[in-house]
């Protein structure tokens, strides 16, 4: 199984354990299944953990220790296809990701996520069989989150 994960969810491994991304990242490690990444991500997540109020959270070890891996271990993708149209443009290279790994699971975080808007984001955008999965605990029939709790309280 192609899985990408979202850059959120691996800087949250770097700062809690025994937590449901730390374990997703242990069982990448543990080889159950292909992590997808490019040097977009490996970018940001240099970028993000170099911020004042990032770095008070990790180890640097740690982080540089993640990169590395990343590089060495995930299946790295190069030439990513132009995507424009996720409702948040920072996270277009995440949709290009899957397009061009022909990823099965994207995998994002819990907060700062918007649903997506099929005007703007349809479902043929997406590679055909990727399922992308974003918190919640409460839907509608039709699959839009029910709440306004941004990740944490549906």
């Amino acid at each position: 199984m192609r899985i990408i994960l979202d850059t959120n969810i691996l800087l949250s491994a770097l700062m809690t354990k025994a937590t449901p991304p730390d374990a997703l990242y242990e069982a990448w490690k543990s080889s159950r299944f292909i992590l997808l990444s490019s040097e977009q991500q490996i970018e940001e997540l240099r970028r993000v953990t170099r911020r004042p109020g990032v770095q008070e959270l990790i180890v640097a070890a740690e982080a540089g220790r993640m990169i590395n891996d990343l590089r060495l271990l995930a299946r790295m993708l190069g030439q990513l296809p132009h995507v424009d149209v996720s409702p948040d443009p920072l996270d277009n290279f995440l949709l290009a990701m899957a397009q061009a790994g022909d990823a099965d699971l994207l995998v994002t975080g819990a907060h700062g996520i918007r649903e997506a808007d099929p005007a703007i984001l349809p479902p043929q955008a997406l590679p055909p069989r990727i399922a992308v999965l974003v918190p919640g605990v409460a839907f509608t029939a039709d699959g839009r989150r029910l709440g306004q709790g941004g990740g944490r309280s549906e």
